[in-house]
């Protein structure tokens, strides 16, 4: 069934998003010449080099479109909240992954609690 959301998540991308998903990608390695210490890029930064350099106008859905798409690809792309990373370690991952599946909790707990709305005899007329 259609969610009625038009959002680019999981695998697929639109090809718009497609052709620039690899220079996109080697771009966030460009920022982390040989390994050094690690300096987050927001999405704003990202869309704003897509925009200099490609005259690509990127929005924050398709930032994090590629981002999703990248890391389902085996790409190690960190996060913190000021921004994206390569990451050369497994450690650097460690708190995107924690949040990651914190996300993933109350996401499940969010769908339950609306479910069981309608199973646990909770249900009432909306005035």
């Amino acid at each position: 069934m259609p969610t009625g959301f038009d959002v680019e998540t999981g695998s697929a991308l639109t090809p718009r998003l497609l052709q620039f998903v690899d220079r996109f990608w080697d771009h966030l390695k460009d920022l982390r010449p040989d390994g050094s210490n690690p300096v987050p890029v927001t999405g704003k930064h990202l869309c704003e080099w897509a925009k200099n350099d490609w005259g690509v106008d990127l929005e924050g859905p398709d930032v994090r479109a590629m981002v999703n798409y990248l890391r389902r690809n085996k790409k190690p792309i960190a996060s913190l909240s000021d921004g994206y990373f390569v990451a050369v370690n497994l450690p650097e991952l460690g708190s995107t992954i924690l949040h990651m599946r914190e996300r993933m909790a109350a996401i499940n707990k969010a769908c339950e609690g609306m479910q069981a709305y309608f199973t646990d005899g909770s249900q009432r007329t909306f005035l």
